[in-house]
C-alpha cells in the first residue's frame, strides 16, 4: 500500500475525472489525500469516497489562493501535508501546480507523475477571458507563459498519464519525452447507470450537449446549422445544459430558434448525468478541429458510447479515430452552419439504432473504466513500489 498524494487544481466533489482516478487508488489499497481548491460552503478537510481531501485557502480571500505556479500558499499546503503522510507518489492534475509539488516530491524521494488531461496552453490561447483585455493578452498570447509552464511540468515530471493517443505523440514530438514514460487514460464512465437506459428514436430525434461551453466546443455554429436542419426535419430537438463563457450567446440563438431548442446554464452535478442522457437520442460534439481539440478527448464520448446514444462530432483528430472505430456515430465538418445542417440530415438517414448497439458493444468491451483503471494502475506500479 502506497501512500499517494494527488494535488488537484480545481474544487472537489463534482470534478469526474479526479474522483474516478482516487476510487480506483483507494479500492486497490492505496492511501489517497486530495489537495484542492476550496470553496464557500465547503469543510477544510473530510473523508469523500474512501480517501482524505484538504482545501487550500479555508475562509479565505479566494484569489490569494489561485492555483497558479510557485503560490506559496499552494506550496505550504503541499508541504505541510506531505510532511503529514509521508508521500510515496506525488500526482499533479495538470500543469498549473507541478512547480509547486517539484521541491515535495523530491524531498521525500516520491515520483512525480503529472495527469495531464487537457493540452492546457492551446486551451488557454483560445479562451475568451485571456482575449479581454491587454495584460492577459499579453501574458497568454504574446509571451505564452503557458507554454513555458507545460514545458517546466513536463521536465519536472517522471511520468505523464494523458487521456488520448494524440497527446503522447504530440508531447513526445515537443519535448522528447519517452513515449514509454507516459500511459492513456481515458475519461471513461463506470458505465453501470448508462448501459441501461433506454433509447427510441421513432419520435422526436433530440441532439444533446451537456457540458463547459467555450469557444472552441463550436456551439453556436452548430445551433444555427440546427434552425437551418429544423426546416426540413421538423420532430429534431436541441438541449444545451451547462455553463461557461459562450452560454449568453447560445441562449441568444436558442431564443431565435424557438420551441424546438432548450437551453439552460444552470448546469448540473454529476449524478444529475444519466437524467440528462436519457432525453438525449443523439450526442453532439462539434468541437473545432484545432490544436486543442485535436490533443484532448472529452468523457461526453464515452457516456454518449456507454448510453447508447449516436455521436455527432467534428473532424477533429481524437473525435474521428474513435468514431471511426466504433461506428457508433459520424465525424463532419462542422466549420459552417451549412455544413452542419447537413451532417444532420447525413446521420438522420442513418441507422441511428445500429450506431447504438455499436456504441454500447464498444462501451463494455473497451471504452469503460474497469479498462482505464488496469491501465492506470500498471502505470503506477512502476513507480511505486
Amino acid at each position: 500500500m502506497a501512500a499517494i498524494l494527488y494535488i488537484q487544481q480545481m474544487s472537489l466533489p463534482d470534478e469526474v475525472r479526479t474522483e474516478k482516478i482516487c476510487r480506483s487508488l483507494t479500492r486497490s489499497g492505496h492511501n489517497v489525500t486530495v489537495i484542492s481548491r476550496w470553496l464557500p460552503g465547503m469543510a477544510e478537510r473530510e473523508e469523500f469516497q474512501g480517501y482524505t481531501v484538504v482545501r487550500v485557502g479555508f475562509e479565505k480571500y479566494l484569489h490569494l489562493y489561485d492555483p497558479i505556479p510557485y503560490s506559496p500558499f499552494w506550496t505550504y499546503k503541499i508541504n505541510e501535508i506531505a510532511e503529514e503522510i509521508r508521500p510515496d507518489c506525488i500526482i499533479s492534475r495538470d500543469i498549473f501546480l507541478t512547480s509547486c509539488s517539484k521541491s515535495v516530491a523530491k524531498k521525500y524521494g516520491a515520483p512525480l507523475l503529472n495527469d495531464m488531461a487537457e493540452h492546457y496552453p492551446a486551451a488557454m490561447h483560445g479562451w475568451r477571458k485571456y482575449q479581454q483585455n491587454f495584460f492577459s493578452r499579453l501574458i497568454v498570447n504574446t509571451l505564452r507563459v503557458p507554454d513555458f509552464i507545460e514545458k517546466a511540468s513536463v521536465f519536472a515530471a517522471n511520468g505523464i498519464i494523458v487521456v488520448c493517443e494524440e497527446q503522447v505523440e504530440r508531447l513526445h514530438k515537443q519535448y522528447g519525452f519517452p513515449k514509454e514514460l507516459m500511459s492513456v487514460v481515458h475519461n471513461t464512465p463506470e458505465i453501470a447507470e448508462l448501459s441501461i437506459l433506454p433509447n427510441d428514436f421513432s419520435g422526436n430525434i433530440t441532439f444533446a450537449h451537456h457540458g463547459y461551453c467555450t469557444q472552441q466546443r463550436n456551439l453556436n455554429t452548430f445551433l444555427r446549422g440546427f434552425a437551418i436542419a429544423y426546416a426540413t426535419y421538423p420532430h429534431i430537438r436541441a438541449e444545451f445544459i451547462g455553463e461557461g463563457e459562450t452560454m449568453p450567446e447560445l441562449r441568444a440563438i436558442v431564443s431565435e430558434i424557438g420551441n424546438s431548442c432548450f437551453c439552460s446554464s444552470s448546469g448540473y452535478r454529476l449524478a444529475e448525468l444519466p437524467a440528462l442522457l436519457s432525453r438525449a437520442s443523439i450526442g453532439v460534439i462539434p468541437y473545432k478541429d484545432d490544436e486543442f481539440i485535436n490533443h484532448t478527448i472529452s468523457n461526453k464520448v464515452f457516456d454518449y458510447l456507454a448510453a447508447g446514444r449516436p455521436i455527432f462530432t467534428s473532424n477533429a483528430k481524437p473525435l474521428k479515430r474513435i468514431v471511426e472505430e466504433t461506428q457508433a456515430g459520424i465525424s463532419w465538418d462542422c466549420s459552417t452552419p451549412e455544413s452542419v445542417a447537413e451532417g444532420i440530415a447525413h446521420i438522420l438517414q442513418s441507422d441511428l439504432q445500429k450506431m447504438s448497439n455499436n456504441g454500447r458493444n464498444w462501451a463494455k468491451e473497451k471504452y469503460n473504466w474497469s479498462v482505464d483503471e488496469h491501465s492506470l494502475l500498471e502505470f503506477l506500479g512502476r513507480f511505486c513500489h
